[in-house]
């Protein structure tokens, strides 16, 4: 069935009539005209039909950019004139070629493919400035969602549930304001995974705000990765970094009586290495014979700011 073109996308300025169908754009000018139904298994078989080679590959590069932090194409919502080149070509055909007919659109079998190669296990080097070229792995920090789980997993209050219902967020009245205050959600989220939070457009949850959360009002195919002050900030005041802290500490204590054995806990869950003898010292003076609940959940909480935790090796 025919439908009026709205003019600039305006629904009360009707244009002319044309057959409904799918983005000619994307299909190199030809028109698909919708014949059956809503027309979403159509267009889906426009999307994955062999004649078309963009689908498959604007997918392996946005895996491409969750690995190494920057696709193939560095704008992974644009790969028009307007967008960037490739700076591996072939790569990105090879890849979007085996995806489908090797792996058979196995998001598993791609991912591992990619670990696997010398790229991915690459050190990071000192000057990282040409990794776009594979020459060392990318320095880069964690997302938000990520940086939140992470701390859930080292204070030991993640939930690893899988499925069920969102957990309400948690608002920052004297950020935000308004609402109804039952609607706020448990400090920690019950500890539940941060893809379990719901999202509401008017109230962001601070703390994945600050490191960088997109708005949901608006579509982000590569996220901004800022460095500013109020970051650190945030993770030596945010009432849930102090709470993961005064748990993860309350945890360690009871598990360990010797002051070096608590401190290689701390390193062993936060940073999956052992403490040398410096960083126990540093340690001993930090606490300062003070073996208060409240020393070492301050301690604790000093992990939370380290670039060693916050950014992946």
């Amino acid at each position: 069935m025919d439908r009026a073109l709205a003019e600039r996308g305006d629904a009360k300025r009707p244009g002319a009539m044309v057959p409904r169908g799918f983005l000619p754009v994307a299909l190199r000018g030809k028109n698909h005209a919708v014949e059956r139904g809503s027309g979403r298994r159509e267009i889906a078989e426009v999307l994955v039909n062999p004649a078309n080679p963009l689908t498959t590959r604007v997918f392996v590069n946005r895996v491409w950019q969750h690995l190494f932090g920057r696709g193939l194409v560095a704008t992974p919502d644009d790969f028009g004139l307007l967008g960037d080149t490739p700076t591996h070509p072939e790569l990105l055909d090879v890849l979007a070629h085996r995806f489908v007919h090797e792996h058979r659109w196995s998001v598993k079998k791609l991912i591992r493919e990619i670990l696997l190669t010398r790229a991915w296990q690459r050190s990071v080097a000192g000057d990282d400035a040409d990794s776009m070229w594979l020459r060392s792995y990318p320095l880069r920090r964690m997302d938000a969602e990520a940086l939140r789980d992470a701390v859930l997993a080292v204070s030991g209050r993640l939930s690893r549930g899988m499925g069920g219902p969102g957990v309400p967020v948690r608002r920052a009245q004297e950020f935000f304001g308004g609402g109804n205050d039952q609607d706020d959600g448990p400090l920690d989220g019950d500890g539940r995974r941060s893809i379990y939070l719901k999202v509401r457009r008017n109230f962001p949850e601070p703390l994945l705000a600050m490191f960088d959360k997109p708005a949901p009002s608006g579509a982000f195919g590569r996220r901004n990765v800022s460095n500013v002050p109020a970051q650190s900030l945030a993770l030596l005041n945010d009432p849930f970094i102090a709470a993961q802290a005064a748990f993860w500490a309350r945890r360690v204590c009871q598990a360990h009586e010797r002051f070096d054995d608590r401190i290689r806990l701390f390193f062993t869950e936060a940073l999956s290495r052992s403490a040398t003898e410096m960083e126990i010292a540093s340690a001993r003076a930090f606490i300062d014979g003070d073996d208060s609940p409240e020393a070492w959940a301050a301690y604790a909480q000093t992990f939370f700011n380290l670039k060693e935790f916050l950014f992946l090796p």
